[in-house]
């Protein structure tokens, strides 16, 4: 009887000492899992402080490339009466950086608003120096004159016409003026 009972034991113990073996896997397991989750989430907070490193670095150099060009036309449009050459009718107007950032100009066109959806664009370089760039630097005031290919248009329907300038510069900004129509007696006697 006594043999019987020290065998139950020894089987208790055995089981004991399997359930405490798998006990402690299952919190080696767990730790294991643990730490693994930890280095995901570290992982997850790096990623995401780079996203947002990105992103404000994004944003940083989108505020340097806020470029502001302010253009005036002049009262006058310099349309020369005695001349009265319509494929090179004056335009003046300034041109004015007020932006803190060095502006280069490098094309310039002048898009002509014939109708809905209908547009003439035509390139001029009157306006630039010799080596087709013009500097801005942050605040400068340049007076300018183009001159404006209108050959191929209506004296008479030039009138209803809206014209409007878009300036590009080496970045590939593009600044567009406001639109300008001509007054009705600008091409006089005609």
């Amino acid at each position: 009887m006594a043999l019987v009972v020290a065998i139950r034991a020894n089987r208790k113990s055995d089981t004991a000492n399997r359930i405490a073996v798998k006990s402690n896997e299952i919190a080696e397991k767990s730790a294991r899992i643990a730490v693994k989750s930890n280095e995901i989430a570290e992982k997850s907070a790096r990623i995401a402080q780079e996203a947002l490193n990105f992103q404000k670095d994004l944003e940083a150099k989108k505020e340097k490339r806020d470029f502001k060009l302010k253009l005036e036309l002049n009262q006058r449009f310099g349309y020369d009466q005695l001349v009265r050459k319509i494929d090179k009718v004056p335009f003046d107007f300034s041109i004015t950086n007020v932006s803190d950032n060095l502006i280069i100009l490098e094309r310039l066109e002048i898009v002509i608003e014939t109708g809905p959806n209908q547009l003439i664009r035509r390139k001029e370089s009157a306006i630039f120096d010799s080596d087709c760039r013009f500097n801005y630097p942050p605040g400068e005031k340049k007076k300018k004159t183009i001159y404006v290919d209108l050959s191929g248009l209506s004296i008479e329907e030039i009138p209803s016409f809206k014209f409007y300038f878009e300036l590009t510069d080496t970045l590939g900004n593009t600044y567009p003026s406001e639109k300008y129509q001509i007054p009705k007696d600008f091409f006089p006697n005609n």
